[in-house]
């Protein structure tokens, strides 16, 4: 069960604003799996004490991060510290936007994590954020380049060596992680369709492992004419790469024989696509894996309208990403 639906009785994507002041109309006390932050007044700041739970949890059991929630307090008689009352949510001019804060992740983060979901949840222009993080397939993760944190009670830790060195030994398959980096809309032609070109990258993010047999899917739903020259073009120097396509997915086999720790395979998708109407929400599901790693999951949107006959790309909307398959 996930820490939302444990501790609201819902699953993340379902919650609203007044689901967490409600939660908050009673005394709430941090555990292990749930933490709550007040906003401090400055979020850019923050984020970094945010990035550092996050990492904790991926080290340990996994949990949930309440950011905006109210400001604890002592009780008499009582050990641990409460949160009750009123929330602190983070005001619009500091708004924390969703792709922003996973990218800021990697960069804080190593290995690149997965399992990580993030909700904004607004009211009145301003916003709670509630972020659901599972136990990690590929810990240990290092904090900043720094230590490797972990949960113990409602603090976080220095994770012993023991620990460290256990968490390493359990590591026996690659983890690998990959996205839909951008998509661009390239000629038209005669106001009927449009060349789609997505750019994709994985990467073995796994300490001492490589990874063999490197192959994807990308499911879509795209009325495709055709494809220009060249149809798939793979960046670099690779080597037995296999393509298949039927109506709605594109199949990749051995797109790379080896994927070393460190390393990133590229692909480019070229496709033509038939214009549909006034204007269509596109969706990109990236299917991955290797001989030994488990398969993954990243799916994004695109919102494309057409006007006087010429296609206008909205931003990339990421639905999920890294999500193992089980």
């Amino acid at each position: 069960m996930t820490p939302s639906k444990l501790a609201f009785g819902k699953e993340l994507g379902l919650l609203s604003y007044s689901d967490i002041e409600n939660y908050f109309n009673v005394e709430q006390v941090e555990a292990d799996s749930l933490e709550f932050k007040s906003f401090s007044g400055d979020a850019k700041n923050q984020e970094q004490t945010i990035f550092e739970e996050v990492c904790a949890m991926l080290n340990s059991d996994g949990g949930m991060i309440i950011w905006g929630a109210p400001r604890e307090r002592s009780v008499h008689g009582k050990k641990e510290k409460v949160t009750q009352g009123e929330l602190t949510p983070i005001p619009l001019d500091q708004r924390v936007e969703q792709d922003r804060f996973y990218n800021r992740i990697g960069g804080e983060i190593t290995p690149l994590p997965s399992g990580i979901r993030f909700r904004e949840l607004e009211q009145n222009g301003e916003f709670i954020y509630v972020i659901e993080v599972d136990k990690s397939v590929s810990s240990p993760h290092q904090f900043n380049k720094r230590y490797y944190p972990m949960r113990m009670g409602a603090n976080i830790r220095a994770a012993p060596h023991h620990y460290i060195e256990a968490l390493f030994k359990k590591a026996k398959n690659p983890v690998l992680y990959g996205k839909i980096t951008d998509i661009q809309l390239g000629m038209q032609y005669e106001t009927v369709a449009t060349n789609f070109e997505i750019e994709i990258e994985i990467s073995n993010q796994t300490p001492y492992l490589n990874e063999e047999n490197l192959y994807f899917t990308l499911s879509h739903n795209m009325d495709i004419l055709g494809k220009p020259e060249g149809g798939i073009l793979v960046t670099g120097k690779e080597h037995s790469t296999i393509v298949r396509e039927d109506k709605q997915m594109l199949f990749v086999y051995q797109a790379r024989p080896i994927l070393f720790f460190g390393d990133v395979y590229k692909a480019k998708v070229n496709a033509m696509v038939a214009h549909s109407g006034s204007g269509k929400t596109y969706e990109f599901v990236l299917v991955f894996g290797g001989k030994s790693s488990p398969l993954i999951r990243s799916e994004y949107q695109l919102r494309v309208e057409y006007r006087q006959g010429y296609a206008r790309p909205h931003d990339l909307r990421r639905i999920s990403e890294n999500v193992p398959l089980v």
